[in-house]
């Protein structure tokens, strides 16, 4: 055999040998560990075409999440799988463990909402937690158990990850590994990185809200009695409107803040007891210095705790308002503080009209006593339906068109919505179902008012934000998060609302899937806790709350016009959008880099002009 001979036999071998050795020692791995875009719904089973690797972004202050899916792929069930991310490493050998991992469960859609764009299925929504929300203790045999799992072949797990960046954490890049194990062996593994840009997001949001969260609806679901068990029925409440602020969300009442009230001069007294945590003025503290809500609503309703707060409790309401407002001002709090509109809700007569007029005088009259304002916020658009029913400008401070009537108001030759914020008045916006004015009866996608539904593409409850910058509007209004219809399991239907408006008989019985649901009801029986249990949904709300962080920040360091442009690569208005998830990833990240290098240069040009105070001859001697 000649040497060319020999030495092609040798390559050969080793070849063969090599090639033996690789597959030896790494085997193929039973399961598919992909990463995919937060917007993205994993279907229960098919191929998934993620990434190998997560790279995210956030400023200091801010909740970041991401995604990874365990699929079936290997012709064979997966059992006993856990997931695992302790921390993640950045500079200085800085470690943000601020981390919660959450399995997502899935609810089936049977009957898809009014316009959906999508076919019955099954959606994941639901986010059970690895661990209690309260102690941290690993959760498991449950109903809903988050971890271990076990998956059958063909079928995908996606799990939703938030980390938590503590507002002092070094800027910079972290690092940290997911990892995923089956019967005990760690079978794959995804690296994560985090860039930390080197701002905060403020502490209270930029964004009001005012999200309905009823307490005695909490109290039924754990078979308790609101008033009798007061002591218990508090403190499960209070987890319930934490999840929501946890969400950069506030309930529309807070009802252990409300004060005792002087039966004869009307007057509030925050030293009331609420059984179980504390007194009114310690929860307002807690509400708005620690948990620091955005928005507030004053305790106070149509006939409670005033029989007749118009006419023979006048007096008294005056009172009661005046004084709670002083107390509101010598805490700060009062200019997040607004009159509650749940009794005002969507007036619709001459008589509503009428009535909204006299508590904007009311309001006013409070305002001369004491010279701080006491906003009457209102779930109307600034003209009425019917002129017949008389104007509410200069009554009303916080107007909350619906997303329709926004769009409504865009095509007017006068658009009235531009002309209020022109005269010092607020707007909010709020959304609820899925109708459309007009002629509508396609399925709708894009380029629409924004859809609070489960079969409705992801986008539609993070764009709110983007849009209301657009429009002037800065606040977001929500009827409700714990509805579903009777004898429906809303861990198992989608379908929690059917419309029962008698007067609407077009619409009368249609299905819209999560109308008025963000948050599941935990008990302790099925997920190891009482206590509330997060959708997804209310996690891209969180998001979209950020965003519009990020646009005021622009916005009050100059950086409008930017700012705008960035809106403007997917987003024009209320109907004229795209269904982009990709280019609002893109619009963020360059107002979050815009944003690190305006404060870089701020803190730069501070330590110049601190350098040219140093550098006066008689200063450095005294500093010598």
């Amino acid at each position: 055999m000649d040497k060319a001979a020999i030495r092609g036999a040798i390559v050969t071998c080793l070849l063969c040998i090599c090639t033996t050795v690789t597959y030896a020692t790494t085997p193929p791995p039973i399961l598919d560990f992909k990463a995919v875009e937060i917007m993205d719904r994993v279907p229960q089973s098919g191929k998934i075409a993620g990434t190998d690797r997560v790279h995210i972004y956030a400023a200091r202050n801010e909740t970041e999440p991401f995604q990874v899916v365990v699929s079936a792929s290997r012709n064979e069930d997966l059992w006993d799988v856990e997931i695992e991310l302790e921390k993640l490493t950045g500079p200085g050998e800085a470690t943000i463990t601020t981390i919660s991992l959450y399995r997502q469960h899935y609810v089936s859609v049977t009957t898809p909402s009014l316009h959906s764009p999508f076919q019955a299925q099954s959606y994941p929504d639901a986010l059970i937690p690895f661990t209690h929300p309260q102690n941290g203790v690993e959760l498991n045999g449950q109903v809903y158990d988050a971890v271990p799992f076990d998956l059958a072949e063909g079928g995908n797990q996606p799990i939703w990850i938030d980390i938590q960046i503590p507002p002092d954490v070094p800027a910079g890049e972290y690092h940290g590994t997911i990892r995923v194990a089956e019967q005990g062996l760690w079978v794959a593994s995804l690296p994560i990185t985090l860039t930390v840009w080197d701002f905060n997001l403020p502490d209270v949001p930029a964004m009001g809200s005012d999200f309905g969260l009823n307490d005695v609806r909490v109290a039924q679901i754990y078979g308790l009695d609101r008033n009798r068990d007061e002591a218990i029925v508090n403190p499960i409440v209070r987890r319930y409107y934490d999840l929501l602020l946890d969400h950069l969300l506030s309930p529309s009442l807070f009802a252990d803040t409300s004060p005792a009230i002087d039966p004869v001069t009307g007057k509030p007294d925050f030293s009331r007891i609420h059984p179980g945590l504390g007194t009114a003025a310690e929860g307002l503290a807690y509400y708005l210095d620690e948990r620091h809500a955005a928005s507030y609503g004053y305790a106070l309703w149509k006939n409670d705790p005033f029989g007749d707060p118009l006419d023979r409790d006048r007096e008294r309401v005056l009172n009661y308002l005046a004084d709670y407002s002083l107390f509101l001002k010598k805490n700060g709090w009062s200019k997040r503080a607004h009159m509650p509109y749940g009794f005002l809700d969507e007036p619709d007569s001459e008589k509503s009209y009428a009535a909204i007029r006299d508590w904007g005088v009311l309001s006013q009259q409070v305002e001369q006593r004491t010279g701080i304002p006491i906003p009457l916020m209102v779930t109307e658009q600034p003209e009425p339906q019917d002129p017949k029913w008389g104007s509410l400008h200069g009554f009303v401070d916080i107007w909350v068109p619906h997303f329709n009537a926004v769009m409504l108001d865009m095509q007017r030759n006068n658009p009235a919505i531009p002309a209020r914020l022109d005269a010092g008045d607020q707007m909010w916006s709020y959304t609820a179902l899925s109708y459309v004015p007009g002629k509508s009866t396609g399925e709708l996608l894009d380029a629409h008012p924004p859809k609070w539904l489960i079969d409705f593409a992801p986008i539609n409850y993070r764009i709110p934000a983007w849009l209301n910058a657009l429009h002037g509007i800065s606040g977001l209004l929500y009827w409700n998060t714990l509805w579903w219809d009777e004898g429906i399991d809303v861990w198992k239907q989608a379908g929690n609302y059917s419309h029962q408006d008698k007067s609407d008989v077009k619409n009368l019985g249609e299905i819209s899937n999560g109308e008025g649901l963000l948050i599941y009801p935990g008990l302790h029986s099925q997920i190891g806790f009482d206590g509330p249990v997060a959708s997804i949904r209310l996690k891209w709300l969180r998001e979209s709350i950020e965003d519009f962080s990020y646009i005021q920040l622009l916005r009050d360091n100059g950086e409008w016009q930017f700012a705008r442009q960035q809106i403007n690569t997917f987003a024009w208005s209320m109907t004229n959008w795209k269904n982009n998830p990709q280019a609002l990833y893109r619009a963020r990240q360059a107002m979050g880099e815009k944003l690190e290098q305006i404060f870089r240069d701020k803190k730069e040009n501070k330590t110049d002009v601190l350098t040219d105070r140093f550098s006066h001859p008689l200063l450095r001697l005294w500093l010598r």
